[in-house]
């Protein structure tokens, strides 16, 4: 793993508690180095599986409110994919966990932006997605999302 990539996903794991202090220059310097083209995907496959979720989730957060807006744009794209084809429980529970951030009153980064989406219902529409869809997919994985979704 790039070592750029691995002291932010350092820093993000010290201050999930905290206001993303240390972890903000960090982001932009990886973003220096990663560019835009694919990001979410170059990320996740660089990313060590032992690295939980949300620490992912946070750090594709990060990215979408780092002022960067083409990196933001990559990410975005890459969360509502991952959503549309299912499959892989990680990148689902990755891209869920990011989308209910970006819906909640409570990212890292602005926690008073309004809050945009109240449930899932919502967030799925908001996403272009339906619940018959996320039906499906939990019925078909069920077992791997409930582990995916527990790590």
């Amino acid at each position: 793993m790039n070592q750029t990539l691995a002291s932010t996903i350092a820093a993000i794991c010290r201050e999930r508690d905290e206001r993303f202090k240390d972890s903000l220059p960090l982001i932009h310097q990886l973003l220096a180095e990663y560019g835009e083209h694919d990001l979410a995907n170059r990320l996740f496959m660089e990313i060590p599986r032992d690295a939980p979720f949300e620490v992912v989730a946070d750090l594709f957060d990060l990215i979408l409110h780092s002022g960067n807006e083409n990196c933001s744009e990559a990410i975005a794209r890459s969360v509502r994919s991952w959503l549309r084809q299912g499959g892989d429980t990680r990148r689902m529970s990755i891209a869920l966990r990011t989308a209910e951030k970006q819906g909640s009153a409570e990212g890292p980064i602005r926690p008073g932006r309004p809050h945009r989406l109240s449930n899932v219902r919502r967030l799925f529409k908001a996403l272009g997605l339906s619940v018959l869809l996320l039906a499906a997919l939990v019925s078909s994985n069920a077992i791997d999302l409930g582990a995916g979704l527990l790590r």
